[in-house]
């Protein structure tokens, strides 16, 4: 683990809403815990906070992306010295959660005519979240495969075509995709993304970076391992991590096999 510097993206929940003074503690004491713990085998630890929509929802309608940047400009203090970068995610279809339950899931792929256009319309969403956000990282980018995939095909030739058509923007906005291995960490045998995903971003030069998707201090840095041999194995040697450097974040690319 010593021999590659890697990012790590810890979900903090109390941000959820808005910035506080409280959250902003909350988010320096678990950076303290996060530094002590890990200090000897991380190099760089990221931050991702979620942040709801105005009146307390957590759903984001196209309009709040204007909203969510004047949070980011207005409020650099949220975080010890502001945003170092974003990490951009979708977790809705049609304002239902994709990924708190088989039933709501269901609920969701039922508001279309099939699992098909389920999944074509969330990769749709990601493209319009991308382009109004222009993240730094996508997050776990075929986040449906947790309940939906239960459902049926996931890897149709219109489904990997929408995928393109995603990957094609994620690549014009130079963002960099979430190897997010949590599933390792609850004993699945698959990470976000797919193999086929994997393989389809390695071929249009879009690299990837770790993302653990901890909640707590206790479980950074699991599974990390398991993602480098993933990605090895589906032809990713190299990932990004970001380094801070004076008064800004610098992106860099780091060998798999060294």
């Amino acid at each position: 683990m010593k021999n590659f510097c890697i990012s790590l993206f810890i979900l903090l929940m109390s941000l959820v809403g808005s910035f506080s003074i409280a959250a902003n503690k909350n988010v320096q004491d678990a950076v303290a815990k996060i530094q002590a713990q890990t200090a000897k085998d991380i190099g760089a630890v990221g931050i991702e906070g979620y942040f709801g929509k105005r009146g307390g929802s957590d759903v984001f309608y196209p309009e709040d992306f204007k909203y969510i940047k004047s949070l980011i400009i207005k409020n650099p203090e949220a975080l010890p010295k502001g945003f170092d970068y974003i990490i951009g995610s979708v977790h809705h279809v049609n304002l239902i959660c994709i990924d708190a339950s088989p039933e709501l899931t269901e609920k969701a792929i039922k508001t279309f005519d099939d699992l098909e256009s389920f999944a074509i319309e969330y990769y749709k969403a990601i493209s319009r979240m991308v382009e109004a956000l222009k993240p730094e990282i996508v997050g776990h980018i075929d986040l449906i495969k947790k309940f939906a995939a239960e459902f049926g095909n996931l890897d149709t030739p219109k489904i990997k075509k929408q995928m393109k058509k995603t990957l094609s923007i994620i690549k014009k906005y130079d963002c960099t995709l979430d190897l997010n291995v949590y599933p390792f960490r609850i004993g699945q045998s698959e990470p976000y993304p797919a193999p086929w995903i994997i393989k389809m971003a390695n071929d249009m030069g879009i690299p990837f970076s770790f993302g653990d998707d901890s909640h707590s201090p206790a479980t950074v840095g699991e599974g990390i391992l398991e993602g480098r041999n993933y990605l090895l194995a589906n032809g990713a040697d190299h990932v990004i991590i970001f380094k801070k450097h004076e008064n800004s974040v610098i992106k860099q690319l780091v060998s798999l096999k060294s």
